[in-house]
């Protein structure tokens, strides 16, 4: 069982909300762990769950009631996160997966148990970021991670920067590379991890990981995944070729290592297509239908619906 907490003593998830939520989460790990061994993964990806717009009984059913426990949920909103990480057990580690604004970093940055932003686009976002850290009251015990947000499909409805690798888009392929220089260099309280797409729903829908036999089989079926792929090499070797410094010690293996991935993680693979997602190498699947059904239809119902649960009792 998770580790539990007094903000978190009025919630009780109902018997149904811990079989069914309890069950769907089995179901996509069982997935996962089928993709990742046909593939012959050392370790299969992280498994995300998306809460969004789902009540905190369901995310502490998941969070209780698996074995082992949930522990990673996704957000995409920042008061929405905020809310829930005020009701919920401290050991959930959430992921900020939503557009991210500037003027929300203060709220973010002020929830110690954020375990990853996935959605850093601009070196705009990563200052505000950085400098809400520096002002805590109250530090993290480590820098809070991060991925840069990449558009490998290039629609203008979503957000990230443009790719490298042979898919820079004018000048524009610069803006990646800038952005990580600014988080090695100067954005102490932050890691770079890795990079984050969102891809196209068509691509998604390309192939169900089933017959595959090696990895480029899946950076062939997705082509979101294979630019994702490309990205990470070339902004690695933009790095290493700009010569760039830092003083933590976290960024050896990035900046000098052998490794030509440089120790950074991509973040790809949704429900649809977490399979395929698993054969081109991703190391963060992102799951929101499929492990809590399907969210309601608008925000306001959602949060109206919740409003008691987003309460913490009078003695928290």
């Amino acid at each position: 069982m998770a580790s539990s907490s007094l903000s978190s003593s009025h919630l009780r998830p109902t018997s149904e909300q811990v079989q069914r939520v309890s069950g769907q989460i089995q179901a996509v790990r069982q997935r996962i762990s089928q993709a990742a061994s046909h593939a012959k993964r050392r370790d299969p990806p992280r498994l995300v769950a998306i809460s969004k717009l789902h009540p905190p009984t369901s995310i502490l059913a998941a969070h209780t009631s698996c074995s082992p426990p949930q522990i990673h949920f996704g957000e995409n909103y920042a008061q929405e996160l905020e809310s829930k990480a005020k009701v919920l057990p401290s050991s959930v580690q959430w992921h900020f997966v939503g557009k991210l604004q500037s003027n929300k970093a203060k709220v973010l940055a002020a929830i110690p148990n954020l375990y990853l932003v996935e959605t850093l686009d601009s070196v705009k976002a990563a200052q505000a970021l950085q400098k809400a850290l520096v002002n805590l009251e109250t530090k993290r015990e480590g820098p809070l991670r991060v991925y840069l947000q990449v558009n490998t499909s290039g629609e203008d409805a979503k957000g990230g920067l443009p790719p490298l690798g042979g898919h820079e888009q004018g000048d524009k392929g610069g803006e990646l590379v800038q952005l990580a220089q600014t988080i090695v260099q100067d954005c102490d309280r932050l890691e770079l991890s890795g990079l984050m797409t969102i891809g196209a729903a068509a691509e998604s829908r390309k192939g169900d990981g089933n017959g595959f036999q090696s990895k480029e089989e899946a950076l062939e079926a997705n082509s979101d995944f294979r630019v994702l792929s490309e990205t990470r090499l070339a902004l690695v070797r933009a790095l290493r070729q700009a010569k760039v410094e830092s003083k933590n010690s976290r960024y050896t293996q990035l900046l000098s290592g052998d490794d030509e991935e440089g120790g950074l993680e991509l973040s790809m693979g949704m429900s649809a297509d977490l399979e395929v997602a698993i054969w081109a190498g991703s190391d963060n699947v992102r799951v929101g239908t499929d492990c809590f059904g399907v969210r309601p239809k608008s925000r306001d119902e959602a949060m109206e619906s919740m409003k008691h649960e987003l309460e913490p009792p009078a003695s928290a």
